[in-house]
This record gives C-alpha cells, structure tokens and sequence, in this order.
C-alpha cells in the first residue's frame, strides 16, 4: 500500500477494530492483549502497568532527577533557558504527568502484589493527576516566574512563554 492508500484506509480499520482514536492506541491494546494471553496461556501472574506522561522525580534518587530530555523534560528546559517562547498548545488541557518514582514504586509494588496473590484476569492500573489536575495554562504561568526569579547560569534569553493557537506560524 502507498502512504496516500495507507492513510485514506486508517480511519475505517479504527472503527471497525473497535472505534480507537488513532494507530498508537490500537497498537497498545493489541500489545497488551497478545501479552495478557501469553500469560494466562502459560499461567503466569501477569498486569499492565499504564502511566502517563512520566516526568522527572519527586524524590529517588534526587527531586527532579531525570535522565532525558524527551517529552516534558525538554519543554521544560528550553523555556527555562529563555530559547522556547511559543508552541502549539491549549492552555486549559490538563497536564497528566507522573513522576518516574511513583511509577517504580507502583510497577515494585504491582509485581510483588501479583507475585502473590495473582488477581483474577486482566489487571490494567492507570497511574493520573485526576485528583489535583493542573492545567499547562498554570503551569506555564507559574514556570517562567520561578525560572526567571532562580535563572540557569545557561539561560540565552529573557524567559516567557505562550501557547499559539490554531495553525498559525509562530
């Protein structure tokens, strides 16, 4: 199939592989199946862990640990150095990250739970701020202040930030 043909057929093999919003959701389920079925075919104690975005850490090893700069560590880092000002965004969407202890913690605590008293089908934990959501238009009103009040030795620029809107070239 050419790409053209491949995107054209996308969004009717989604409804009729059960309605998912894109390819990466389907694929991840289809994972997770084919991984669940292993596990029960071969009677091993098995659960899906599923966090979302994973952040740097609160505490272990060190308050704000990480060891990349993909996802919302470089975001971050670029408007704390003063060279990110604008990007594609909606300030009221909820910022759902996680810090990668909690996500050890739970993934230790998961497997040891399932270890020993292994739960009947399918477990599927999802780890989610939905008690204390915080928007991107909070966090971002509040990031540059502190990082302009406690700047890098290696910020380039003043530091401020916005999100753009619609398809705008910013």
């Amino acid at each position: 199939m050419s790409p053209t043909e491949v995107a054209a057929q996308t969004p009717q093999l989604l409804r009729e592989c059960g309605d998912w919003p894109n390819t990466y959701t389907l694929t991840k389920h289809m994972g997770e199946a084919l991984f669940s079925s292993l596990a029960s075919q071969h009677s091993i104690p098995s659960i899906v862990i599923r966090p979302t975005i994973i952040t740097c850490a609160s505490s272990y090893p060190s308050v704000g640990w990480t060891d990349t700069l993909i996802g919302p560590a470089g975001l971050v880092l670029a408007v704390a150095f003063g060279v990110l000002h604008v990007a594609p965004g909606k300030e009221e969407l909820i910022v759902d990250f996680v810090p990668v202890d909690y996500v050890v913690n739970t993934l230790l605590i998961s497997t040891l739970h399932c270890a020993s008293r292994p739960p009947p089908g399918r477990q599927t934990p999802d780890k989610s701020v939905s008690e204390n959501p915080v928007s991107w238009g909070c966090m971002l009103k509040v990031m540059p202040g502190y990082y302009s009040r406690h700047p890098s030795p290696k910020t380039l620029a003043p530091i401020h930030f916005r999100w753009a809107r619609g398809r705008a070239k910013y």
